[in-house]
């Protein structure tokens, strides 16, 4: 017990005990929102009304395949479709947006129903694949890194073989993007470890607003190439928890002011002669050049400060993208100056 708690005290700000697909994919998308919610836990209530479509469509497809329902000879889409509705006005909150404007909430229901009904009339209305479980959570390792990660639904159609089935609302995937993707790739591996008699798995993504679905098995060889992409992943996410090093700081690099260092201890490097000009907090600087033991940064308003490398850090900087009008963290984000543009939605009741 002792060894624990010393290991707890003396663990870098940061560092996790185990990783998984979505912390990797909110990385990559933008390193900043990731510390946000993974290293200062700021988790917010609001999400998208996309998302909060999908939600509920994977909870009908939970509900499709529980143990009470594998006991039914059939299932009639109305069932279905009362299920869902039913859980769209049960979890509906105050916290859902929507960013395009020219849609309502109505048309989000309409479209996961739609979803639903591609399904259907795929596999409906006798659903009689062998589940081994759905929402399933496994624990394994990349490498020296813990994982963990939830599969959607795991069946188990004969001895040896497995099929991961991931459901997705959203974009349509080609097989070339499906290959290349971490997500099922990690998944493979979790099932490679939690079940030893697994010869044959096959990954099976459902995009269920086109009604299409693209499967694969992946090779030892390719599943290597993506453990070294996952562990370098990982590498980058740890190596953004250690304090920033004159060395690793290059000119043209973004960096962000350090929290605890307060802008009244900046001297303006341009305007020596005129009163000094603080940086705030939230600006994020650009590297114009390396002196000795000072770096000079700029803002966008082309005003200078020499600081040192203790001043400022090139770690989790933001990334801005498209997928900005669906994050909730502009309150936070040192590029942003405005609110999220995205606006309430209203709920809609709709009949099944």
């Amino acid at each position: 017990m002792l060894e624990l708690i010393k290991n707890f005290f003396n663990a870098k700000p940061g560092y996790r005990d185990s990783f998984s697909y979505s912390q990797l994919n909110t990385f990559n998308n933008c390193p900043y929102q990731y510390k946000l919610i993974y290293n200062d836990g700021i988790r917010k209530d609001k999400e998208s009304i996309e998302a909060y479509m999908g939600k509920r469509v994977h909870d009908v497809m939970e509900w499709l395949y529980n143990s009470k329902n594998k006991k039914q000879n059939w299932i009639t889409f109305d069932k279905i479709c009362e299920e869902y509705n039913r859980l769209w006005i049960k979890k509906w909150h105050k916290h859902i947006y929507i960013f395009r404007k020219n849609y309502d909430s109505n048309h989000y229901y309409s479209l996961g129903k739609e979803c639903l009904s591609n399904y259907y009339q795929k596999y409906g209305p006798t659903f009689d694949q062998i589940v081994e479980g759905v929402e399933l959570e496994l624990s394994f390792k990349v490498d020296e890194y813990k994982f963990k990660g939830i599969i959607d639904r795991l069946d188990h159609p004969a001895p040896r073989k497995w099929i991961i089935h991931d459901y997705k609302t959203g974009v349509l995937k080609t097989q070339k993007q499906a290959e290349n993707d971490m997500q099922l790739a990690l998944y493979q591996m979790a099932v490679e470890q939690n079940f030893g008699d697994a010869l044959d798995i096959k990954l099976k993504w459902h995009f269920m607003k086109n009604g299409s679905e693209v499967t694969l098995s992946h090779s030892k060889k390719h599943l290597d190439k993506v453990k070294d992409k996952i562990i370098k992943n990982v590498e980058k996410i740890r190596c953004c928890n250690d304090e920033s090093k004159l060395e690793d700081i290059k000119v043209g690099d973004l960096v962000l002011l350090n929290e605890n260092i307060k802008s009244t201890a900046f001297v303006s490097f341009k305007s020596r002669n005129q009163k000094s000009i603080g940086i705030k907090k939230n600006n994020l600087l650009t590297v114009q050049k390396k002196a000795k033991n000072k770096i000079i940064v700029e803002n966008n308003e082309k005003q200078a400060w020499a600081v040192s490398n203790s001043q400022v850090s090139n770690k989790f900087i933001p990334k801005e993208t498209k997928f900005c009008n669906w994050c909730y963290y502009w309150n936070e984000c040192p590029v942003k100056f405005s609110r999220n543009p995205s606006g309430n939605a209203k709920l809609i009741k709709s009949k099944a």
